[in-house]
């Protein structure tokens, strides 16, 4: 009973504070404002942030598909990475998952197929800033091999893939 009174009289005690001015309050607008013009092609999956990169992929590209399936934009809007990633004998290369780390290396896991039936389950890690000599962003096969099949990617403190 006792507490039902104290109950009481703490709901009249707080419907009978009322404050002296009530302040309208607004958000103020964002300081920064960035467009992503293409982050939202047909056939790419939705963009995700990761890292520091807006990050987008295609699933799956064959041979005869031109194009690239990973890109990354920056916080400002700019394009820094169109690239694709692809092995000399597959007939396709499916990607899976991307993620990005925080000195800005993309990885990426997935899988090439070959014409003869073969897949080869992959993560790469993926520089936009290093170029080979064609221009084309520098990949560097991480692991390949059928003992695993990467699904998902995060990438931890210091590089570490989870």
């Amino acid at each position: 009973m006792r507490l039902a009174h104290i109950f009481c009289a703490m709901v009249l005690a707080g419907c009978w504070t009322v404050p002296a001015a009530c302040e309208e309050r607004v958000l103020t607008p964002s300081g920064t404002e960035a467009r992503f013009p293409g982050a939202f092609q047909q056939g790419f999956v939705m963009p995700k942030w990761t890292g520091n990169y807006l990050l987008q992929f295609v699933i799956s590209r064959t041979r005869q598909e031109a194009g690239p399936n990973v890109r990354a934009w920056d916080r400002t809007g700019k394009l820094v990475l169109e690239t694709r990633v692809w092995f000399p004998d597959a007939w396709q290369v499916a990607i899976f998952d991307i993620a990005g780390a925080a000195d800005g290396e993309v990885a990426v896991a997935g899988a090439a197929y070959t014409n003869s039936g073969v897949r080869a389950p992959f993560i790469a890690w993926i520089s936009p800033v290093r170029y080979d000599a064609a221009g084309r962003a520098d990949v560097a096969l991480l692991s390949r091999g059928a003992l695993f099949w990467p699904r998902r990617l995060r990438v931890g403190f210091g590089r570490t893939l989870r």
